[in-house]
């Protein structure tokens, strides 16, 4: 059979294509032997199709008339038996990569040493402050040194005494305390002067330099020399753009065909080309707001092309029970006739009917358990018009 110029002019309305197909339905009635015959061709290794006679279950169209009606022909891929799981999500920072630098103390800003965009490593100063804190802390730090120095001296010599019979027991452990106690109100100070980000060198400076806690890019400053800053104020934000987390939502339906480790195709609106990922978790719980649970992708980004707080979508390949690699196919290219799960393949003259068996999979990769063949051919964009003029042919037959 042909496309008739009449069909390809009607092609373009859905209320056409609706009348089409509409009163017959669309059957497949005579044509099952010859599309079982071409399915079990394309299991062994065998074409029928391109040596097959028209005959039912066979459509003949020219390379015109797929241009016109809009028929878009492709090559049939190979994915996993489990499909895909399509979802959303955001991008957001890995924890352990985004570091939020504090004043920790108040104080007068004395010099920024980092800008915008500046590349730090862990420990690289961002900024000196000048703060009346860090000067007491540094002198709280030197007298309880002191003190401990002191209460060394007075326990070597208690110590000696009481070796040679001079002194009491008594006085020489209660030396050995009072050098204990100062020993841990040293340490005590020096920690306060480290909480504080200042040095413990042994000076008396009233200045403290705020370090990065992490290395990556400074991404945000938020304060100018010479203003004064309270404690616990963020100054500086530093983040790692190497690596960034895709927090994505798993409906609860497809929650049992995601696991941890999983490879994703990640899409991002304005970048052209996609990111691969896995996931490194898997929430077991189901928000019941949204009835999905979240799962966190880590994504490679040394090149830059991603940017946090980026809406994002991801297709999560999921191998099924026996990692079985198929053949896959859009699941436009599929169709429904007499209730059977159905692909046009391409043949030299036109296309032919194939009843396929499909597994679980997304809008784009639906995988086809039998069927069809890697590299095969197969109408994927307006099937539905082949669909339509076949059941119009068939009817046509049954006057």
């Amino acid at each position: 059979m042909t496309i008739d110029r009449k069909m390809l002019a009607l092609i373009g309305g859905a209320a056409i294509i609706a009348l089409v197909g509409g009163g017959a339905g669309y059957v497949l009635r005579g044509d099952a032997a010859h599309s079982d015959e071409a399915a079990q061709s394309a299991e062994s290794g065998g074409d029928a199709d391109a040596e097959a006679a028209p005959g039912e279950g066979t459509i003949m169209v020219t390379e015109a008339q797929l241009r016109t009606a809009g028929i878009v022909v492709a090559a049939v891929g190979e994915g996993f038996a489990g499909g895909e799981v399509t979802t959303a999500g955001v991008l957001v920072p890995p924890t352990q990569s985004v570091g939020h630098v504090t004043a920790r103390t108040s104080g007068v800003v004395v010099r920024i040493l980092r800008q915008l965009g500046d590349r730090v490593a862990v420990g690289d100063a961002l900024a000196v402050i000048d703060s009346r804190e860090v000067a007491e802390a540094q002198g709280a730090s030197a007298r309880a040194r002191r003190a401990a120095e002191a209460a060394r001296t007075v326990l070597a010599r208690e110590e000696s005494l009481f070796r040679q019979r001079v002194t009491a027991r008594q006085d020489y452990e209660a030396a050995r305390a009072a050098y204990d106690a100062a020993r841990i109100d040293a340490q005590q100070a020096e920690q306060a002067l480290r909480a504080l980000g200042a040095g413990t060198g042994g000076g008396t400076t009233r200045l403290m330099t705020l370090r990065s806690p992490v290395a990556g890019e400074v991404t945000s400053v938020t304060v100018t020399p010479g203003e004064y800053v309270p404690p616990e104020r963020e100054l500086f934000q530093v983040a790692d753009p190497r690596t960034v987390w895709a927090e994505l939502m798993i409906p609860a339906r497809d929650i049992q065909r995601v696991r941890v480790g999983q490879t994703i195709m990640l899409s991002v609106q304005g970048s052209d080309h996609p990111h691969t990922g896995s996931i490194r978790f898997l929430s077991p719980a189901v928000d019941p707001a949204t009835g999905a649970a979240k799962a966190i992708a880590t994504i490679d980004n040394r090149d830059g092309d991603l940017r946090v707080g980026q809406n994002v979508s991801a297709r999560v390949t999921t191998p099924g029970s026996d990692g079985q690699r198929v053949p896959v196919v859009p699941r436009s290219a599929i169709q429904e006739v007499e209730g059977r799960s159905v692909v046009f393949v391409r043949t030299p003259r036109g296309f032919v009917v194939r009843p396929v068996t499909v597994g679980t999979g997304s809008d784009s990769a639906v995988p086809i358990i039998s069927g069809l063949r890697v590299g095969e051919r197969v109408a994927t964009v307006n099937a539905f018009v082949l669909k339509a003029e076949l059941g119009k042919a068939e009817a046509e037959h049954d006057h």
